[in-house]
């Protein structure tokens, strides 16, 4: 198995959360709140197959969600930003760092 670190970084306040990973509920999150010292509002870790997931995020008390596939042939980490009513992921195979 992969291990995916979920990051909610910018953006959130008091959002509740749900992460699926193909298809299956993998997280839920009742209260996401941004700590804007650091730029950090939660993290979690999950496990898939190697190859490839289908990894969604939803704020279903905003109605925005993202669905993305990711990559998941070694560990990968991906942070996830709100703009206004747009969630964003950004991808990276190294850890996030936070001040």
């Amino acid at each position: 198995m992969t291990q995916i670190t979920i990051d909610f970084q910018e953006g959130f306040l008091h959002d509740k959360a749900a992460v699926y990973v193909n298809g299956e509920t993998a997280a839920t999150i009742a209260d996401v709140t941004t700590k804007n010292q650091i730029g950090l509002a939660e993290r979690v870790q999950l496990e898939a197959p190697p190859g490839e997931a289908d990894l969604k995020v939803e704020l279903p008390n905003r109605n925005i969600s993202l669905q993305q596939k990711i990559p998941t042939g070694s560990n990968i980490f991906v942070g996830v930003s709100l703009t206004g009513d747009k969630l964003r992921f950004n991808i990276q195979s190294r850890e996030f760092w936070y001040a």
